[in-house]
């Protein structure tokens, strides 16, 4: 008697459970509803295309495209896509580092610290039941594990660089050229020549201009030995509290001139694999339908202010990244936007395109109304951080179309830029315009309030540094062996 109880309970026990995961499983998910629709909102919509592409350029700094104001021929392709597209001026990425960069691109969120709820918006997850066929196409392994945003694509496929660890320090880069984008270009080529089902979401990731700086000698040779137009070099006001760097840091290839020029050779290199994917695109017939997106996650630091590489440099030349949106069709939008826009308004306005709610647990904004002139501006304030997340945030940059304010990490060193009149942030003007430094001061406070972990204790030292879960493994440790290596040849893992 007493067991057959015991097991009438246990049944109870097991239906109320499951019937509590169904409910929480089939929950309503709260949405922000799509743009009300007028006529510049529907011409937007309708020249968005079937099918969205978004490729990005691996740490691929505004400043040195030619669309943006290089005097080099840099970037010729997405130059020659730019005249027929949007091209967004002050575009910034949430975090200077590939990781954190691209899961705020998935998820709409800024994840500070490192970390997502369970209702965290997934802009494959969400894509994948409006019937998109989602492919991921990646040379950096840092994107795999942007979980758990990257999750649930129909198909991915990796080519991972082959070189040898970088020893630090590193006087001169490996000049093996295996880095490059022709072998992931190989693949999508394939997959495109298929015909895929449509409509498709594709997110490309290619390496360059990212290190190692190997780019083949005869596209080296175009910038060997010139001198870099528009170089500049500025004292770091951070001093060494937010100062960290890791990876190759400025000693990449020697001097300043020689660093800038690979680097620049390196982005030429990028820049050919854009207009390979767009032939590879009108082969399949697929560019008169596809909105294509040219991006990046972050920068690159090349020694302005004494910062090499990118992930602790909080200053412009490692956040400040390029946005080309390129709609198809004769009638497609194009021309320059101004206004201040960042990485997590992409999966918002991708919704809003396609007329569908976006999660509201999204920290971003639809631009459709600004692609649609109907608004001058969606953000007052853009925020990055900058520094390796596994450890512990460097700097937070907080900034408005004028100004950007440096925040350090130890709660007291501040540093205040009008980028307007001093667009390389060489001059701290913080003591005096005490004024505009406390109105970002307060920006910055409000979005840290907003935060699962508010990140106070940059602007009050008085506060405790967030405690992540002990998950019972590093970061590193939780990287699998085959990957380590990939991860050590450009400069992630000692």
């Amino acid at each position: 008697m007493k067991n057959r109880l015991l097991k009438s309970i246990l049944l109870l026990l097991v239906l109320l459970l499951a019937a509590g995961l169904a409910i929480y499983l089939l929950r309503p998910i709260k949405t922000t509803k799509p743009t009300p629709a007028s006529s510049a909102i529907n011409s937007i919509r309708a020249a968005g295309g079937t099918n969205i592409i978004i490729c990005v350029l691996d740490a691929a700094r505004t400043d040195h495209f030619g669309c943006y104001g290089y005097p080099r021929p840099t970037t010729p392709n997405s130059d020659r896509l730019a005249q027929a597209s949007l091209v967004f001026e002050q575009h910034y990425c949430q975090y200077s580092l590939t990781e954190d960069s691209t899961q705020s691109l998935f998820e709409s969120r800024y994840c500070v610290p490192k970390k997502s709820p369970s209702d965290s918006p997934s802009l494959v997850a969400a894509l994948q039941p409006l019937g998109f066929n989602t492919m991921l196409f990646t040379a950096n392994p840092w994107v795999l594990f942007a979980a758990p945003s990257g999750k649930g694509f129909d198909r991915v496929e990796v080519e991972l660089p082959k070189l040898p660890a970088l020893r630090l320090p590193q006087p001169v880069l490996p000049q093996k050229a295996s880095a490059g984008p022709d072998n992931l270009l190989a693949k999508i080529s394939r997959w495109l020549a298929k015909k895929p089902k449509q409509p498709f979401f594709t997110y490309i990731h290619f390496l360059p201009p990212h290190i190692p700086y190997d780019a083949p000698k005869n596209i080296q040779d175009i910038f060997s030995g010139m001198k870099p137009p528009l170089y500049w070099s500025a004292p770091s006001a951070m001093g060494t509290a937010g100062k960290k760097n890791e990876g190759p840091a400025t000693s990449l290839a020697g001097t300043p001139e020689e660093t800038v020029n690979l680097y620049d050779a390196n982005l030429r290199w990028a820049d050919e694999a854009v207009g390979k994917l767009e032939q590879a695109l009108r082969k399949a017939g697929l560019f008169d339908n596809s909105l294509l997106i040219i991006t990046a996650d972050h920068g690159e630091s090349l020694g302005e202010h004494g910062y090499g590489w990118h992930p602790a440099c909080p200053y412009n030349e490692a956040s400040h990244i390029p946005l080309i949106m390129h709609f198809p069709g004769k009638d497609a939008p194009r021309g320059r936007i101004k206004a201040l826009t960042q990485t997590i308004d992409l999966l918002p306005t991708l919704f809003d395109l396609h007329n569908q709610p976006y999660p509201a647990v999204a920290q971003g904004r639809s631009l459709l109304p600004l692609l649609a002139g109907e608004t001058a501006g969606i953000n007052a304030n853009s925020f990055t951080a900058a520094g390796p997340s596994t450890k512990k945030f460097q700097a937070f940059v907080a900034r408005d179309l004028q100004s950007t304010l440096l925040l350090s990490h130890d709660g007291k060193t501040r540093a205040l830029y009008d980028t307007v009149k001093d667009p390389h942030q060489t001059k701290n003007i913080i003591q005096a315009e005490p004024q505009r430094g406390a109105e970002l001061t307060e920006a910055f406070r409000q979005f840290a309030l907003a935060q699962p972990d508010p990140p106070l204790y940059f602007i009050d030292p008085t506060k405790r540094w967030p405690v992540e879960p002990d998950s019972g493994q590093t970061a590193t440790q939780s990287i699998p062996e085959n990957l380590k290596e990939q991860l050590r040849s450009i400069g992630y893992l000692k």
